[in-house]
């Protein structure tokens, strides 16, 4: 058969294949890419190009490895071809490109990759990370920079390897290597201690290192973590007070694809190990894990904990002058550890209404946590005038009472330890015996000091 009228006749078979997807049995469409690639003719390129995009469409993935295979035989004349078609490819097609990109090796590889890496790193960072290493990348390096030298085992070890190769050893690439060195020695360390003799073996890490994205600046990143909630049809939820390495915030992480995958494994761990002692899923021993399987109690309901965290924000955004609900939403950040964010809300709760007296205790709480005695007692002295008609939330566990003993409690421990010349709480600042901690009349002065009538004040917030 003449050559012009085989690439029609091989054409022509794969767009009936397209076409009508129930004809590509088995193998049919990748095994004719793998023919049309061995006969080592550039004409098949738009061949090529078509059955990498159906293999990702289809989620084929022989197809999709017979046309990666074929645009690498291409090398440079491949790169050519897809540089100029980026539009045509979607999502799902972009890793698949990473790869063409690493086994071409090639200078215009390397500035493909270069003229796309923000689209390539926001859709997948470990095959985009992948594709450097393979070129060792020194332009990606540069892209890369801003967050070398900032716990990215992975552009570390990269930013040493290029460096290295390309004859690039300052003291920065030095003190790197050191560095990673230095985690690989602990780390195995760890690891020899442990022994089947101990019940060391069965210990999981303390930490997992996730990939996570900030919702402020949308960088993706791995963060190391030691504080994840996690639970059936709710997002995880990372607890960790973590700085975004780019934009220096404080948000609330998202988890990604890849950080999901790190968490259901170490959960997997965690089940294997339950199974074969036999507890149920409920019994299982998280203590030696960074996971943690406790819902949080919002508004009297059990819930995962963020969708606690969304049911207080969606309350505050509809009422933003009720303090209630900034007190229960610091209670749960106070919870799990994320103190700033708690100290936060019970300020704004104050600000909102200043007879709550729980806030005052908890930020006073909060300050002895970081051994601010002087601190603590500050706070409470701030919610002292408001002890003789406080105001208490009643979404939290402890009843009003018991918050009420707490308060006078601290305090006067707080005056022993700081060794204060201020007052102990006198019984004539207190509420009167029997009377309610939670009810003030409409028409009586509000607490707050304003000299208003209750209903025209604090009561309308």
């Amino acid at each position: 058969m003449e050559k012009g009228r085989a690439e029609e006749f091989l054409n022509s078979i794969q767009d009936k294949l397209i076409a009508n997807p129930e004809y590509d049995l088995a193998y049919s469409h990748g095994n004719l890419i793998k023919y049309m690639d061995g006969l080592e003719e550039t004409a098949f390129t738009p061949a090529f190009f078509k059955g990498l995009k159906q293999g990702c469409e289809k989620e084929n993935s022989h197809l999709v490895r017979a046309a990666c295979k074929a645009f690498i035989r291409l090398e440079d004349a491949g790169i050519d071809y897809l540089s100029v078609r980026m539009d045509e490819l979607q999502d799902n097609c972009l890793i698949e490109l990473l790869d063409i990109i690493a086994g071409v090796d090639s200078e215009k590889a390397e500035n493909l990759l270069i003229e796309n890496f923000d689209l390539f790193i926001e859709k997948d960072r470990i095959s985009t990370l992948d594709a450097c290493e393979s070129l060792l990348s020194l332009k990606a390096l540069e892209l890369l920079d801003n967050k070398v030298g900032k716990n990215q085992t992975r552009i570390d070890r990269l930013f040493v390897l290029a460096n290295m190769l390309n004859g690039r050893q300052d003291n920065r690439t030095a003190a790197l290597y050191q560095s990673l060195k230095d985690s690989r020695a602990k780390h195995y360390q760890v690891h020899d201690n442990d022994s089947l003799d101990n019940d060391s073996w069965d210990e999981g890490p303390q930490t997992l290192n996730l990939e996570l994205r900030c919702p402020k600046c949308g960088d993706v990143s791995e963060y190391e973590c030691t504080n994840i909630y996690f639970a059936e049809n709710s997002p995880p939820f990372v607890a960790d007070e973590l700085e975004c390495i780019v934009c220096h915030q404080k948000p609330v992480f998202q988890v990604t694809v890849n950080g999901m995958i790190i968490i259901q494994m170490e959960f997997i761990r965690l089940m294997t190990l339950g199974m074969a002692e036999g507890p149920e899923p409920e019994e299982y021993d998280f203590q030696n894990s960074p996971l943690n399987l406790t819902r949080s109690k919002t508004l009297g309901k059990e819930m995962p904990l963020a969708d606690g965290i969304e049911l207080y924000n969606q309350r505050i955004i509809k009422n933003p002058k009720d303090p209630s609900n900034y007190i229960g939403l610091g209670n749960i950040y106070k919870n799990i550890g994320r103190s700033e964010q708690a100290e936060t809300m019970f300020k704004k709760a104050i600000a909102c209404g200043v007879c709550y007296i729980e806030a005052y205790m908890s930020l006073s709480e909060l300050a002895r946590q970081k051994n601010d005695l002087e601190k603590a007692l500050d706070w409470l002295e701030k919610g002292r005038p408001f002890l003789k008609r406080p105001i208490i939330c009643k979404s939290i566990d402890l009843s009003p009472e018991d918050i009420y003993d707490n308060y006078l409690d601290e305090h006067h421990s707080l005056l022993i330890e700081t060794k204060s010349r201020l007052s102990f709480i006198q019984p004539s600042e207190c509420i009167s015996p029997g009377k309610s901690l939670t009810k003030i009349g409409r028409n009586e002065k509000c607490p707050c000091g304003s000299g208003k009538k209750y209903k025209k004040c604090c009561m309308k917030k």
